[in-house]
């Protein structure tokens, strides 16, 4: 078999499932796994040139996954650099859903919404039969390493009027 037909090979299982692929830590472990077998087999498909190849095609990919990486890092860079003096937001936060407890399917949830727009400073709790005033500070209050934490908010675009649900 050919490196450009084993290249094929490789590049077909990548386009038939992508969420999968490239796995550079599996073409090292399929490597491993066919050089033991070579030593205790001998089958005429498995040569030195297909370990060779998987050797190859793992750096390639390491390399590329390498600039890739750098590449998307730059690119947010330049992207914070551009917006960084940009304070004015087209998107106005409405709601935010919590849930507090461990698991997804044990706990609570209940959710914040802004008094739109009769008030739009004013913040209503709703816990399951209670309705209560809160303030701005309580809705936008860092719950890192807490159980209650926003799992879902809810915005309006100002310029489209049209609004977004975003799970967190």
């Amino acid at each position: 078999m050919t490196f450009h037909k084993r290249t094929e090979i490789i590049d077909l299982l990548t386009l038939l499932n992508p969420q999968h692929a490239p796995f550079t830590s599996a073409l090292g472990n399929t490597h491993d796994i066919l050089k033991g077998l070579n030593d205790t087999i001998q089958l005429p498909e498995l040569d030195d040139q297909l370990l060779s190849d998987l050797t190859a095609e793992q750096e390639y990919l390491n390399e590329e996954l390498e600039l890739l990486r750098a590449s998307a890092a730059s690119m947010k860079q330049e992207l914070e650099d551009i917006w960084k003096d940009e304070h004015e937001a087209v998107y106005e936060l409405t709601s935010v859903f919590i849930h507090r407890g461990s698991t997804p399917q044990w706990g609570h949830y209940f959710f914040y919404s802004r008094h739109l727009p009769e008030d739009p400073d004013s913040w209503f709790k709703y816990n399951d039969s209670e309705v209560s005033v809160v303030s701005k500070e309580e809705v936008l209050a860092d719950t890192t390493g807490s159980t209650a934490n926003p799992y879902m908010v809810r915005c309006f675009h100002l310029l489209l009027e049209i609004s977004l649900i975003v799970v967190v």
